[in-house]
């Protein structure tokens, strides 16, 4: 099929640009390569840091122990905080049942002190001389229980 001259610019600008690239290429890998290893290519090939720099690498891997044993350090104080944080939210969740349950308790005492009181309530809208009179050879007894114990001590 023919090509067009559009076509035809497409193909050049496409191969002006592959050309581009395989041309390019090298010097920017080796370029990238350099910076990436931060030194030039020694005589043996390898990339690497030149040799009046091997001082600095020695301090920057004593550095980098130095940041070894930091993380080291602190990786062993947040995994305290994590333990002691964990510690913490199970007591929590075990004070929140112990007044959950104390709630239900108090609930309960004041569902039988109402009854009570309603009862009393009942007793003395009735009347009843009955329950009075109960009442006080009760009280008298007990006085004259304590009298007795008080007596006997002497």
């Amino acid at each position: 099929f023919p090509l067009t001259e559009n076509k035809k610019n497409v193909v050049n600008a496409w191969q002006t640009q592959r050309n581009w690239v395989c041309f390019q290429m090298p010097q920017i890998n080796n370029r990238m390569r350099s910076e990436l290893f931060g030194g030039v290519k020694r005589n043996e090939g390898s990339y690497g840091p030149p040799k009046q720099d091997l001082a600095t690498a020695e301090t920057e891997q004593h550095m980098e122990a130095q940041n070894e044993e930091e993380i080291a350090r602190l990786t062993g104080t947040v995994q305290m905080l994590k333990d002691v944080t964990i510690e913490i939210g199970q007591e929590v969740k075990a004070q929140n049942r112990l007044l959950a349950g104390m709630g239900n308790e108090f609930m309960k005492a004041n569902a039988g002190i109402q009854s009570t009181m309603t009862k009393l309530k009942n007793m003395t809208a009735h009347g009843g001389s009955k329950h009075m009179c109960m009442l006080v050879v009760f009280v008298f007894m007990v006085f004259l229980f304590m009298w007795w114990l008080l007596k006997m001590r002497r």
